[in-house]
């Protein structure tokens, strides 16, 4: 059994990272890794954005071009296996966000056209499309179950059997539908105007304010505001990277509210300051652990493999509404710092994941620094959509070595759906009820594998000189 060992060296990731991609995802491994950054501490100080004029588009320049296909059998049967789920709210999230990933990416803060197309202006619903010819229909539907599930809190797709106590369980998993019925709201003209004013009457901008009022106003919060995870007390998951902390971002960005953007960031850091494991831990430094309570005591320590997926994806999302709130011209020092710090945040995470990646399995066991644990494809497919995501954006963040464990995942995994949704050769996905034991398949598992497919549709679009509105803001920061 192969892993990558972390070393102690610190320093900047060698912008050759995508040089190197196109020779590593055809042979795996024959690349030496670039230093990595180490996720040894809980925060890394702001960094200084780039003021000398620098090509926005310098990052991109020294891309490779890999001919990266994709697998629309494993698309195909994923979502029609999903669409025959029953799922829970932050499974109709995770759902709603990988289609609006593959199918729809010029509506999604990755590959906008830029800040204006989250600006509504004072055309209405047409105008909002903002020249792109497709209209989301599949994730406005799906945004429309979401709020036909909606309980008397605002929890958007919890009511699922009427039982469900609105006083108890998940306090933000819900959240994880708000950018998809903001979208809604937004194509369908309910939010509309120079400030970008949300019809608070209308069905999705509705549904929307009492979703955003669910997080902000009725949940717990910890020291420093920290919100917390759950109805009934103080306790903080990883799972929540991936909830909340978009929701707010995506929150602020279409309904122009920058206070709600820093929010979004303040609460990404008081989380890391919560779970994240400091230097000195062992084989968890770095990493996150999964549930822990607000007196300190853990509940979960794990790191559990789907709680880093959670982490780093939901870090990237935010990083991405942060930089889609204005041009790149217009962009202030304080925001563009806190986009440095979300992709640095992302970069020692996935630094510190990969170090513990088997590449004889070409796959994280379930708790990434315990080998008696099962190799878990649910975690695995994150962790991978993450790494091409964020090489995407930030190619000097990424080893090389990394995009060759996400390739090996890709080639390991995707290839072996079943007809019916479930994993073959004797692939094992972790039930999302029981964080430590193996099932057939998952929506987790099948949303992330379709998330995988558009990061690395993005990532090869990049490198053959397909750049965005983002890449080119991203581009001009001095990461």
């Amino acid at each position: 059994m192969a892993r990558h060992k972390r070393t102690s060296s610190r320093g900047r990731i060698a912008v050759s990272a995508w040089a190197a991609a196109a020779a590593v995802i055809v042979c795996f491994g024959s690349a030496s890794q670039a230093a990595p950054l180490i996720g040894g501490q809980h925060i890394t100080t702001h960094a200084q954005v780039n003021t000398d004029g620098k090509d926005a588009t310098a990052s991109v320049h020294v891309l490779a071009s890999p001919d990266l296909g994709h697998n629309q059998t494993f698309i195909d049967v994923a979502i029609a296996s999903i669409h025959a789920s029953q799922r829970a709210s932050w499974e109709q999230g995770v759902t709603v966000q990988a289609l609006l990933e593959w199918q729809y990416p010029d509506w999604t803060t990755y590959d906008a056209p830029g800040p204006s197309s989250f600006q509504a202006g004072s055309g209405g619903a047409s105008s909002n499309r903002h020249g792109r010819t497709d209209f989301p229909e599949d994730v406005v539907l799906q945004a429309m179950r979401s709020i036909v599930a909606q309980d008397s809190n605002g929890r958007l797709g919890v009511k699922v059997t009427g039982d469900e106590k609105p006083t108890s369980g998940s306090a933000l998993d819900a959240a994880a539908n708000l950018e998809s019925v903001l979208l809604a709201a937004y194509a369908s003209g309910e939010i509309s105007g120079p400030a970008n004013t949300l019809d608070t009457n209308a069905v999705f901008g509705k549904a929307a304010n009492l979703q955003y009022l669910s997080m902000t106003q009725r949940v717990k919060r910890g020291a420093g505001g920290i919100i917390s995870q759950r109805m009934d007390r103080l306790q903080y998951w990883a799972d929540t990277f991936y909830m909340s902390q978009p929701a707010l971002a995506a929150f602020g960005l279409y309904t122009r509210n920058a206070d709600v953007l820093d929010e979004s960031y303040t609460q990404v850091k008081l989380y890391l300051n919560r779970l994240l494991y400091p230097a000195g831990s062992g084989s968890k430094t770095g990493l996150l652990g999964h549930i822990r309570n607000d007196d300190g005591s853990w509940v979960d320590p794990a790191v559990w493999v789907t709680g880093q997926g959670w982490g780093a994806l939901g870090m990237l999302r935010v990083a991405a509404a942060l930089g889609q709130s204005s041009s790149a011209e217009t962009l202030s020092d304080s925001t563009k710092s806190k986009i440095v710090d979300l992709l640095r945040w992302t970069s020692n995470l996935l630094t510190a994941s990969h170090a513990e990646f088997d590449s004889d399995a070409s796959l994280w066991h379930n708790y990434v620094d315990v080998a008696s644990t099962f190799y878990d494809v649910s975690g695995s497919l994150a962790l991978a959509a993450a790494t091409y995501r964020l090489a995407t954006l930030a190619p000097s963040l990424v080893p090389a070595a990394s995009i060759a464990n996400a390739e090996a995942v890709y080639n390991r995994v995707i290839p072996n759906l079943g007809p019916y949704g479930q994993f073959g050769d004797g692939l094992k996905c972790v039930d999302a009820l029981a964080f430590s034991k193996p099932g057939y398949t998952s929506v987790e598992a099948l949303s992330f594998g379709i998330l995988l497919e558009a990061a690395r549709r993005d990532y090869a679009k990049a490198g053959s000189g397909e750049t965005t509105a983002l890449i080119q803001t991203i581009g001009g920061l001095e990461l």
